[in-house]
Parts: C-alpha cells; structure tokens; sequence
C-alpha cells in the first residue's frame, strides 16, 4: 500500500483472529467550484474497499469521508478495533452532520444532557454518592 498519498493512517486489530487492517483518509481535493472529494480506504487480508466523501468543498469532504469509513468500518470489519480505543471501538466517532441547523442543534443539546448525565453519574460513584 502507497501510504505516502495518505493524509492519515491507522491500524486496526481483530478481536478474534489478531489480523489487522489498515484505514487510510486520503487528502481531500476541490474538484469544481462546489464540489469535493476525500478517498477512504480501509486494506486488509480481505482485500481492499474504497469509498469517497462528497461535500461542497474539503472540509466538509472530509467529514463525509469519516461518515463513510466509520460505516464501512461497521458493515465489512465489525471486529476490528483501535487498540488505543479498546475492543468494540474504532476511534471514529459517530458524526451526525445531516438535517439543518435546528435538527443538529437538537442532536447536540441531547448529546451534551447525556454527558452531564454521565459525568454526574461518575462524580457520585467516585464520592460514595455524596
């Protein structure tokens, strides 16, 4: 595998077998005025599947290439993990970049009760429910 023309690379384990795979993110480039594309690989004993990002311009490429490979990850190499992570997580988070501006609002909002929730949960576990 060419890693040079990679803007990132990880390794990722099997739970089962210990095999790896290799997750590539490619650079992303502006191909006209308002449309973009970032290549995701992800390259292993399986073979090879590639996918790309569409967005508006890069960035946004970018992030729709995450999208994709994080589902990719999902369908095709379920057992794989990041061993930074730990089993069952690939180090690639969920991202909900769909809907207008109210609807991701919402998502956030929901996002951030659930992590006050969490951390009050684990300062009262750490203080004995103090």
């Amino acid at each position: 595998m060419e890693t040079e023309r990679w803007t990132a690379v990880r390794v990722l384990r099997s739970a089962d077998t210990g095999r790896t795979v290799t997750v590539c993110i490619g650079v992303p480039v502006q191909v006209s005025g308002t449309y973009a594309t970032c290549p995701v690989v992800v390259e292993g004993e399986r073979g090879r599947v590639g996918a790309d990002g569409h967005g508006i311009d890069p960035i946004q490429a970018l992030l729709c290439g995450l999208v994709v490979l994080r589902r990719v990850l999902s369908e095709s190499y379920p057992e794989f993990y990041w061993e930074v992570a730990g089993e069952g997580d690939t180090g690639f988070p969920r991202m909900v970049i769909e809907g207008n501006l109210d609807y991701r609002r919402r998502i956030d909002e929901l996002v951030d009760d659930f992590a006050r929730k969490d951390l009050e949960t684990a300062k009262q576990a750490a203080t004995g429910g103090e």
